[in-house]
C-alpha cells in the first residue's frame, strides 16, 4: 500500500521470488500484486512507467488470466512515446481472451496509423495474432485487414498483406474475399518486397478457383523477377 515506487517494486520482487515455487497460492500473489503495479503505471513518469510496464509483461505471460479484465489500462494514449505502447501492445497480445479479444481488437486497430511505423506495424502484427490465438475473434481480425488496406495508407497495406497471410493459413475459409481484396489492393505494396511476397502466395494459393485473370495479374508482378529479392521470387 505505499506510495513508494521503490518500496513497491522491491516488495513486488521479493513477494514473487519466496512464491516462485508455490504453484497453488500464485493467482493469489499475481492478483493481490497487480493492483499496485497498474496504479503506479498510471501516474508516474514514462521512464518508471516503461520498467513497471515490463513487469506487468512478465506477469502477463506468467498468467494470461491475471489482467484479463484489465486490458483497457493498456490501452494507447497518442501522446504516449512509442516503447511505451510497444510494451502495451505485447501486454494485449498476450493477454487476449474469449473475454476481450474483441474490443481489444477494435481498439488496436486504431493504432494501424500511428506515426510511429514501428507502432502501426506491432499493432497490425497484434491483431492477426489475436485472431489466430482466439478462434472466436478470427472475423474481427480479418475485419480489420480489410479496413486497413481500405485506408490507402500503403506501409499499413503492405504490412496487413503479411498478416493476412498468417491468418489465412489458419483460417482458408477467407481465401476468396482475400483474393478480392489483394487484387483491388495490389497496387499499394509495389515498394515492399515481403509484401509482394505474400500477395504472390496468396495469389497462388486461392486466385485460381476465384479469379480467372490471376495469370495475368501474376504476369505483371513479375516482370522485374530477376532483380527481386529472393523472398519475392
Amino acid at each position: 500500500n505505499s506510495g513508494n515506487l521503490a518500496v513497491v517494486m522491491s516488495s513486488v520482487q521479493v513477494l514473487l521470488r519466496w512464491t516462485e515455487d508455490m504453484q497453488d497460492i500464485l493467482p493469489q500473489v499475481y492478483a493481490r500484486v497487480k493492483v499496485p503495479l497498474l496504479t503506479l503505471a498510471e501516474g508516474c513518469i514514462t521512464e518508471l512507467q516503461f520498467t513497471i510496464l515490463k513487469h506487468v509483461a512478465v506477469l502477463a505471460y506468467r498468467s494470461e488470466t491475471v489482467f484479463e479484465d484489465d486490458y483497457k489500462a493498456f490501452y494507447c494514449r497518442h501522446n504516449e512515446p512509442s516503447y511505451i505502447k510497444l510494451v502495451k501492445l505485447k501486454v494485449l497480445r498476450t493477454i487476449a481472451s474469449v473475454k476481450n479479444g474483441a474490443p481489444i481488437i477494435e481498439e488496436v486497430r486504431h493504432y494501424f496509423l500511428d506515426k510511429d511505423a514501428e507502432v502501426a506495424d506491432k499493432a497490425i502484427d497484434v491483431v492477426s495474432s489475436i485472431g489466430r490465438k482466439v478462434e472466436e475473434c478470427h472475423e474481427a481480425a480479418m475485419n480489420a485487414m480489410y479496413w486497413a488496406g481500405g485506408l490507402q495508407v500503403p506501409t499499413v497495406t503492405a504490412s496487413s498483406f503479411r498478416a493476412i497471410c498468417d491468418l489465412i493459413r489458419r483460417y482458408p475459409m477467407y481465401g476468396e474475399s482475400v483474393v478480392d481484396h489483394v487484387r483491388t489492393n495490389l497496387f499499394q505494396v509495389t515498394q515492399s518486397s515481403q509484401s509482394k511476397a505474400s500477395a504472390a502466395w496468396i495469389l497462388g494459393e486461392y486466385g485460381v478457383d476465384h479469379l480467372p485473370d490471376v495469370p495475368y495479374i501474376v504476369n505483371v508482378m513479375v516482370e522485374n523477377f530477376v532483380s527481386e529479392p529472393p523472398e519475392t521470387k
